[in-house]
């Protein structure tokens, strides 16, 4: 047996967030075997975020390492870290280092907290008819007094949808509300303004967008079939790749189809927007599908569709298939080097066979003009009978 293989802890090290609510964390290094329990103390409080303990990892050496993970609620200010290894028999509680409470009536995170209005995006707009405006607040230290209202520049009531708020890893909390417009009000330049109430804020804070005023520029879109390199290897899949360039603004929407089904987005991958270096400020993207090389050699048909607002239909489509013209034989691209010398001995067997065709059909064709000519010549009239000849031998 190795001499490791009881091994105890040989260190566990506690780690604390500077702010409230509060994550903490146990290192716990150095052991063998398993298991290690990890439990934790907070002198009665309950935890804002559930513990959990992630499985060990085994280092270099053989030892294993885990760690643990709390979060606490705001004003908490001790903690107990406690770990023991069963076949060690070790035991260690470690308290945790948690920093200097804030002053009184001032809460340490309510600087943090930021609010984001995102528009709805392209395809939402003029494909789906659904647009949607949505109102984000991150870094919240709690979801209670959490306001979030809308309301428009031209008056009227609006239906946002419910709030919804989700508890991060950190304690902290995120809170989205999401209200439908119209493409027309939209298209039209009204502006839409989120509002959010919060008891740590000292006052609401306010975000408004619109559509962006000035030119349109229009995307030009190109669907590149799989690299000569790609198709020429084996592996299972290949890369379709949809460059869209020279648009303005950079809100655009990107969508594969395959065989007019369309995909998920999990499918394909998108770049974000990048300015061109041209002085016109338009921006381009690419935006790469992986498909199986089964699909692409059965002729599958794949289409790019670009949603953009400067097109003159808010859209357009680029197809592209397996042609038997795109691609030169299987047989071709992997022929044996010592009997295909390159590209020259493939032109010059077009060639010969072209000649050869050449050849024969003139052939043929002399040969018929010959024979009509032949018949024609043969063709003699039949002598007319001679009637007055006929009646002196009757008389």
């Amino acid at each position: 047996m190795p001499s490791w293989s009881l091994t105890m802890p040989s260190w566990v090290f506690p780690l604390a967030s500077c702010s409230t609510p509060a994550m903490a964390g146990c290192l716990v290094a150095g052991y063998i075997p398993e298991p290690v329990s990890v439990s934790w103390t907070t002198g009665g409080s309950s935890p804002s975020v559930p513990p959990r303990t992630y499985p060990a990892a085994r280092g270099r050496r053989g030892l294993l390492t885990l760690g643990s993970a709390v979060g606490f609620p705001a004003g908490l200010r001790e903690a107990t870290c406690a770990v023991r290894h069963p076949a060690t028999g070790f035991s260690r509680s470690v308290p945790l280092p948690f920093s200097a409470p804030p002053p009184t009536g001032v809460h340490p995170d309510s600087s943090s907290i930021q609010v984001f209005v995102l528009p709805p995006s392209p395809l939402d707009l003029y494909v789906s008819q659904n647009p949607k405006l949505r109102c984000m607040v991150t870094s919240l230290p709690s979801d209670d007094g959490l306001e979030l209202s809308w309301s428009r520049s031209q008056g009227g009531a609006l239906r946002p949808d419910l709030l919804q708020v989700k508890a991060q890893f950190n304690g902290t909390f995120t809170a989205t509300r999401e209200v439908l417009v119209s493409t027309r009000d939209w298209d039209n330049g009204e502006t839409f303004t989120c509002r959010v109430y919060h008891r740590d804020l000292p006052s609401p804070i306010s975000r408004s967008i619109s559509k962006k005023p000035g030119k349109r520029l229009t995307p030009s879109v190109y669907l590149l079939p799989p690299p000569p390199e790609e198709l020429s290897g084996s592996h299972a899949t290949l890369s379709l790749t949809c460059l869209v360039r020279g648009f303005y603004p950079e809100s655009i929407s990107v969508e594969w189809q395959k065989n007019q089904d369309s995909l998920e987005d999990s499918a394909y991958e998108t770049t974000p927007p990048m300015k061109e270096k041209a002085g016109d400020a338009s921006y381009f993207l690419y935006s790469r599908l992986v498909v199986k090389r089964e699909d692409w050699n059965k002729g599958t048909t794949y289409v790019c569709m670009v949603v953009h607002e400067g097109l003159p239909m808010r859209f357009i489509q680029r197809s592209i298939n397996k042609s038997p013209d795109m691609l030169l034989p299987e047989d071709l691209c992997h022929g044996d080097p010592d009997v295909a010398n390159g590209p020259w001995d493939t032109v010059a067997v077009f060639i010969t066979l072209f000649l050869l065709s050449v050849c024969y059909s003139a052939t043929v064709t002399l040969c018929k003009v010959k024979w009509v000519l032949a018949t024609l010549l043969h063709l003699k009239p039949n002598p007319v009978p001679h009637y007055k000849n006929v009646m002196n031998h009757m008389v």
